[in-house]
């Protein structure tokens, strides 16, 4: 049991390494205003966040992640935005919502 939490723990590991340096490169005036141990902090609680929503992809904790950047955070705290990661569309699993919430986005920002 202790070798797979091991596993467990190092593959999180992993992927918030890539993850924040993904962060780095797609939105870097946002991850400038933190530093790498702030970034990697923040991404590691943005994961686990997701994670309990029911989100399972590096794919789409990685969106939640971009998300949450942009938004330093406030997206998280808007119940609206929970409620349709955990309950959301019917028919889409938590990773496909948190696309959703990206073209959501998206769309407002376009101005639509």
């Amino acid at each position: 049991m202790d070798e797979m939490r091991g596993i467990e723990e190092f593959r999180f590991e992993r992927s918030q390494l890539r993850i924040a340096r993904y962060l780095r490169s797609v939105a870097p005036e946002q991850a400038q205003r933190l530093s790498d141990a702030e970034l990697s902090r923040s991404t590691a609680r943005w994961m686990e966040e997701a994670q309990s929503q029911g989100v399972k992809s590096e794919a789409a904790l990685g969106r939640w992640s971009y998300l949450q950047l942009i938004t330093m955070g406030e997206i998280g705290k808007r119940k609206e935005v929970t409620d349709y990661l955990r309950q959301g569309h019917p028919g889409h699993a938590a990773d496909q919502r948190v696309q959703d919430l990206m073209h959501m986005a998206a769309f407002r920002i376009a101005g639509g």
